[in-house]
């Protein structure tokens, strides 16, 4: 075999690692997103978050009890980070610019402990319609290691019905 037929193989190689690396869960975050607590931090303290069961006026059922342990949202605050150039988004109220990362690390309800972090990629136009052509991704608990990208189906169907907020909460943005 040749020196021109060698690279191609290499690449192909180092292709075929990389996807399964990230079928395994064994990746890094997407490029661009580094060390994102260098980036412009949200909210100055971690801002709890509702479990979907908060808002209920009576008491929840069985069912609902037992969902609890799988509830994303159980007993957690949170910090925001968002790159620079989605930092005047965020704080104006405006629609997010291709390009956009914001990180949310879910802290253990009072503590410093990050328990996972959640990424959203704003993408060119046809990405993802329905939700506002944002990626997402879950990370772990060092923010280093993606644990699924993409459209998220369990993060979709929470932010697509955020459209005049460009699909953000923005819940936790200090008031003026």
């Amino acid at each position: 075999m040749g020196p021109t037929h060698a690279l191609p193989i290499f690449a192909l190689v180092v292709l075929c690692v990389a996807v399964t690396a990230v079928q395994n869960g064994v990746s890094h975050p997407t490029p661009g997103i580094g060390d994102f607590h260098t980036w412009t931090k949200v909210n100055p303290t971690p801002a709890p978050i509702s479990s979907r069961l908060d808002g209920l006026c009576r008491g929840p059922t069985r069912a609902e009890k037992a969902s609890l342990a799988s509830d994303p949202h159980m007993h957690k605050s949170i910090t925001v980070w968002v790159n620079k150039i989605g930092a005047k988004a965020m704080t104006t109220g405006g629609r997010f610019p291709v390009g956009t990362v914001i990180v949310k690390e879910k802290h253990v309800q009072s503590s410093d402990r990050v328990d996972m972090s959640t990424v959203m990629i704003k993408r060119a136009p046809g990405y993802n319609p329905r939700c506002g052509n944002w990626e997402f991704q879950t990370l772990d608990a060092s923010g280093k290691i993606v644990t699924s990208s993409g459209r998220i189906p369990s993060c979709m169907k929470c932010h697509e019905g955020q459209v005049a907020l460009d699909y953000t909460f923005r819940t936790y943005v200090p008031s003026p």
